[in-house]
């Protein structure tokens, strides 16, 4: 996963205004013992928000398209949502 921190979306003013951030991805995953070959790429955009009465808590939400590749089944185009907290004591992102 990379977080391009707005490098794209900041050239546009309304976008630089509300905070987005772009990211992309990839991801796969074999399992020989269920013969699963499962790759996806992914990409979308992420904003953060500040907890009203706990300054240093923070969370984010994100909204990707994915597109996915499977050699037992078929869904080629998704879209999904995350939600994701800050990890305060070791400083990332769950």
């Amino acid at each position: 996963m990379h977080d391009f921190n707005g490098a794209f979306l900041n050239k546009i003013p309304f976008f630089k205004k509300i905070g987005l951030r772009e990211v992309a991805g990839a991801g796969f995953l074999i399992a020989k013992e269920r013969n699963l070959r499962y790759a996806e790429l992914f990409t979308g955009v992420e904003r953060v928000f500040k907890y009203p009465f706990n300054l240093l808590g923070k969370f984010k939400v994100g909204f990707y398209v994915v597109g996915s590749v499977a050699n037992q089944f078929r869904n080629p185009v998704q879209f999904k949502f995350g939600i994701t907290a800050w990890d305060r004591k070791r400083g990332r992102w769950f």
